[in-house]
């Protein structure tokens, strides 16, 4: 397979766009701000888009990869995380961002969606239901 500058591209300007987002919320406390709305609307999606696009077709193997990649790391230094700050240990589970960790179980989400998708839509074609793509 060859290489896709134009994703590359992408990439770094979403790696840029996280960047500035986070200096703006968190450095000035700016969200009112016209490039902040669009960082906020346009980086986290295009960011799933290009990491989803590269992730292959879905497999039980493959999910069994992004449990150990993603969700493993995530709840050991998650946890760590909570417990240096003296936090309860259920406050990483019940925090909607889990401690800024939220992105790992999104992506894992995603997979196992496109997963079942993929596995309903394998059954659709064998039982000859219709070509459902």
């Amino acid at each position: 397979m060859t290489r896709l500058y134009s994703f590359d591209a992408l990439k770094v300007l979403s790696i840029f766009m996280v960047i500035v987002g986070h200096v703006f919320l968190y450095s000035f406390h700016e969200t009112n701000n016209l490039m902040w709305k669009f960082i906020d609307v346009v980086n986290m999606p295009m960011f799933m888009f290009i990491s989803g696009f590269f992730s292959g077709i879905p497999t039980a193997k493959g999910a069994l990869k992004r449990l150990r990649t993603l969700i493993l790391p995530t709840l050991m230094v998650g946890m760590l995380y909570t417990f240096i700050e003296g936090k309860e240990f259920e406050s990483f589970f019940t925090s909607s961002m889990h401690n800024g960790y939220w992105f790992c179980f999104t992506l894992f989400c995603l997979y196992i969606f496109y997963w079942v998708c993929s596995l309903l839509e394998k059954c659709f074609q064998r039982c000859k239901l219709g070509n459902y793509n």
